[in-house]
């Protein structure tokens, strides 16, 4: 990314990479960097709710998920993936806001 700062598809490889080594801040920060230079680029949101769903933040999750799947094509083939994962995250939020119910 110092080569190319201004390019995103660059931030995504590397924030890719950052958080299949188990670098998931690191991660964040250039996938966050990726979206914030082509917020239309759907792969980083896709890479940002897997994550964030690997560090449980479930609310953070569900929102990349939706963004990546607004911006996806439709025939894209992580869009199953990122359907199921976003559907059982809506499902745990409502469960512990109905547990957190008096």
């Amino acid at each position: 990314s110092e080569l190319a700062p201004d390019e995103p598809h660059i931030r995504y490889v590397n924030g890719f990479v950052l958080s299949a080594c188990g670098h998931y801040d690191e991660a964040l920060v250039e996938l966050q960097k990726s979206v914030a230079l082509e917020p239309f680029y759907a792969l980083p949101y896709a890479r940002l709710g897997q994550i964030n769903e690997r560090l449980g933040k479930a609310k953070e999750a569900s929102d990349a998920y939706q963004h990546f799947l607004a911006r996806a094509s439709a025939n894209d083939p992580q869009r199953a993936f990122a359907t199921e994962h976003l559907a059982e995250i809506r499902e745990f939020i409502a469960s512990t806001q109905a547990i957190a119910k008096p």
